[in-house]
């Protein structure tokens, strides 16, 4: 009169165990499912012993459309019969995994499983007197869906630095919330490559020195941090510091690649992945107009322009003005007589303004003569921007506006009339604004129109003059003058010059 027991060994053997459900999937099968049985011994000693004399096992699924496994040679489903099978063997029984090799529709997996449905493997012995065991039942979820990886950071096709690589990641039906039955995320790993021709190679915590078949067996994954998971869509942030990278500035980058494995083992496929080109050299740009030079006088200044360069790839030359007199910078778009348009302090953004033409060689304009001043200083700056964001240190060129016209005096000859012609011609030049650059000297004979040109009078079109130079840069007052021994000997007595 004793009952026999029975038990199943797997499940649970070798299940993945999380928030109190065990799971099998793919990539850890459930494999044969099984157990033992025994009777109780016989009572009074010295009888006979008895023995079980038939396992069966019943497999259901739970949840909505509760269904029993209908394990026949072929062709079997869930069926709502209520189905038990005979096992091989008693006291150690084994049900072969190739009794359930079915696939019934939105089944996910070879077996029949339905992906992250609670299953049941129910177990009874009746013993050679056919006294029944009471049920043995163990559970697991098969969880056969990938989990997903996300890379939020780094975003852009050129980063200037990268600190910290980041992302979600989720499994979709997780156990969270009431969500299914999926297993979870358990790990999110990362891996990163040097593309450039020279390495092809993944960082492995020091340096890239793992080579792209060891990456694909397995090596060159470093695990991330994960927050706690929450439901989808949220799921779980995961974040990687990478300060500790070397990365170089290359036209060839690097690629960044991520994936979820989670409580079940499935990982993700294809892994989330993200090419950048690393750029962390700042550009460079030059003034041309106005010249970068010391007491720099400019009195027409239609154009501002200059070139840039940059290692990887330039984005923008920006400009910005400056009156010096109040410190402040103009409102771009502005065009206000006076400088009521200089408003925008050292620290506003809005006081750079993009420049036109090609990065390389750029130029912003035009500018009428009334946006200047006359006699006010002014200070130009000019930067450029790289496609990864670096801003180089903007190069300054500062001046003194002026419309005012230098003046020149014929200090010798000093007279009208001249019976000897001295050996050379001299003066002064000055301005009171800048200094006085270039001096240059025209002489004609008036009687015909001829124009001296350094050798002799020649008549020129239109009367326009011949100029001589005689100086650069001469200075505040400048004192100038021409040697005249060639002039002397095409000088006619007689005729008048001026």
């Amino acid at each position: 009169n004793r009952v026999p027991t029975g038990t199943a060994t797997r499940p649970t053997a070798n299940a993945l165990s999380s928030s109190g459900h065990n799971f099998y999937g793919p990539a850890n099968p459930l494999g044969d499912i099984l157990g033992n049985s025994n009777d109780q011994n016989s009572y009074p000693a010295g009888y006979p012993t008895a023995e079980a004399s038939k396992v069966e096992v019943r497999v259901k699924r739970d949840g909505a459309g509760s269904l029993i496994w209908n394990a026949c040679a072929s062709g079997c489903t869930w069926t709502g019969v209520d189905t038990w099978r005979t096992v091989v063997g008693t006291s150690s029984w084994n049900y072969d995994i190739t009794k359930l090799t079915s696939t019934p529709v939105g089944a996910n997996n070879s077996l029949g499983w339905d992906s992250n449905r609670r299953m049941s493997v129910e177990v009874r012995v009746t013993d050679l007197v056919g006294n029944l065991s009471t049920l043995t039942t163990q559970y697991f979820t098969w969880d056969g869906v990938l989990p997903t990886s996300d890379l939020s950071y780094p975003a852009s096709a050129y980063m200037p630095a990268v600190a910290l690589i980041s992302g979600t990641a989720a499994d979709l039906d997780t156990i969270l919330a009431g969500l299914g039955k999926g297993s979870g995320v358990r790990d999110v790993e990362v891996g990163i490559r040097d593309n450039r021709p020279a390495f092809q190679s993944w960082w492995d915590g020091t340096g890239f020195n793992i080579s792209d078949a060891d990456h694909t067996a397995g090596a060159g994954w470093i695990k991330a941090s994960t927050a706690p998971e929450q439901a989808p869509p949220t799921g779980v942030a995961w974040s990687l510091p990478a300060t500790t990278v070397t990365f170089v500035t290359s036209l060839y980058g690097y690629s960044v690649n991520a994936r979820t494995i989670d409580q079940a083992n499935n990982v993700t496929a294809p892994v989330s992945t993200f090419s950048f080109i690393f750029d962390g050299v700042k550009p460079a740009a030059v003034l041309q107009k106005p010249p970068v030079l010391a007491n720099n006088t400019i009195s027409n200044l239609p154009f501002i322009s200059g070139t840039a360069s940059d290692n990887i790839g330039l984005s923008k030359v920006q400009v910005r003005i400056k009156s010096n007199g109040p410190g402040l910078f103009w409102n771009p778009g502005d065009y206000t007589a006076g400088d009521f348009k200089f408003v925008r302090g050292e620290a506003d953004e809005g006081a750079w303004f993009d420049a036109g033409g090609t990065t390389a060689n750029w130029s912003t304009g035009p500018f009428t003569a009334s946006f200047y001043q006359n006699t006010k200083i002014y200070s130009v700056h000019a930067r450029a921007v790289d496609n990864a964001g670096n801003i180089a240190y903007f190069t300054a060129a500062t001046f003194t506006f002026t419309t005012e016209l230098p003046e020149s005096f014929v200090a010798q000859p000093g007279v009208y009339a001249l019976s000897t012609f001295p050996n050379s011609i001299t003066g002064t030049a000055q301005d009171f604004i800048s200094v006085v650059s270039t001096v240059s000297l025209a002489l004609t004979r008036i009687t015909d129109g001829g124009w001296f040109n350094g050798v002799d009078f020649f008549p020129t079109v239109g009367g326009v003059p011949t100029w001589i130079k005689l100086t650069d840069l001469c200075g505040n007052p400048c004192n100038w003058s021409f040697d005249a021994a060639t002039l002397i000997s095409r000088l006619t007595p007689g005729l008048e010059y001026r």
